[in-house]
């Protein structure tokens, strides 16, 4: 895991020294915005892991009754309620981190006055 890391590291230290013109960092540093593109990458890939793993996720499913349920493709699941809240928080911060990865992006790009 460590060495897949360190890969993904240096692909996207590459990816934004060479998408570059200048070797000056923007407003916001490259190095951030590589960090923030893996966070968004790696949150991503155990969102999937974790939907897969339970059977769905938060946002699509429901609570009834007392009862939580998470839904993926038709079908439902019950779980916990505390498994339907981290589905249903780790499903929110997809909504924070995809941003952030593009804003951090598009800093790392505009040049520093």
């Amino acid at each position: 895991m460590n060495r897949w890391l360190a890969r993904a590291k240096d692909w996207l230290t590459e990816f934004y020294r060479k998408s570059s013109p200048n070797s000056e960092d923007g407003i916001a540093p490259r190095w951030l915005a590589a960090l923030v593109a893996l966070w968004c990458v790696i949150d991503f890939a155990a969102f999937v892991v974790v939907s897969i793993f339970i059977g769905g996720d938060a946002i699509n499913g429901y609570t009834k009754g007392g009862y939580y349920f998470v839904c993926m493709h038709g079908s439902c699941h019950e779980v916990t309620r505390a498994v339907f809240e981290y589905s249903r928080w780790h499903a929110i911060s997809l909504f924070v981190s995809f941003p952030a990865t593009f804003i951090v992006a598009w800093l790392a790009k505009q040049p520093r006055n």
